[in-house]
């Protein structure tokens, strides 16, 4: 298949968001059209078609070339906390690791600071937030302040959530667009969240 048609195929066929991002994809691809089919090299057609793709200002839209990731849309972010004045400001501030912190405030409120969730980090994540959480386990609130997170691994997040449900609780239900059915989508997947015990 032409690649230009396959790109076409794949964002009306396979992309969830193609409808609900407002993006007139028959424009877009008349207006990239012409410089995808010109590009002279895959990296060079998969630079252009991150550019094009961009349009959907969608972070989690991008092209691959090989194991490289190329381009996409890139959200301009705002950072709305100081890890020093944390540092400052949290009493018995307490770091288990680089990516986990905990504190305790005069009330008794327990705080936790996750900084990632990144895969390949469960180590220093994972086994440090347990830690930190057993040392506030007295507390009669908590603050989890994962702001400066920037996400990852949904395996890691729900290891930690496990800690606080006593049963499987149903968090979220995702649906997929899937060519073959005549509705154009797949069936309802719900997500479950289990408890840490029950996924170790």
């Amino acid at each position: 298949m032409d690649p230009v048609a396959r790109l076409r195929s794949v964002i009306d066929q396979s992309y969830s968001y193609r409808d609900l991002r407002n993006v007139d994809w028959p424009a877009v691809f008349e207006l990239y059209g012409p410089k995808l089919h010109a590009a002279p090299t895959a990296k060079d057609f998969a630079l252009i078609a991150a550019d094009m793709l961009a349009a959907a200002k969608d972070p989690h839209l991008w092209v691959k070339v090989g194991n490289q990731k190329v381009g996409g849309f890139t959200p301009e972010l705002y950072h709305n906390f100081n890890l020093d004045l944390l540092k400052q400001i949290v009493p018995e501030w307490t770091e288990f690791s680089q990516q986990v912190a905990v504190g305790r405030f005069a009330d008794n409120t327990g705080y936790l600071l996750i900084r990632s969730w990144s895969k390949g980090r469960e180590e220093a994540v994972l086994k440090p937030a347990l830690a930190g959480l057993q040392t506030l386990s007295g507390c009669p609130a908590l603050i989890i302040d994962v702001r400066c997170n920037g996400g990852g691994s949904e395996e890691l997040a729900r290891a930690v959530a496990g800690c606080f449900v006593d049963r499987p609780r149903l968090y979220a239900k995702n649906i997929s667009r899937e060519p073959t059915n005549p509705t154009g989508w797949g069936i309802i997947q719900n997500r479950i969240l289990l408890t840490f015990e029950s996924t170790m």
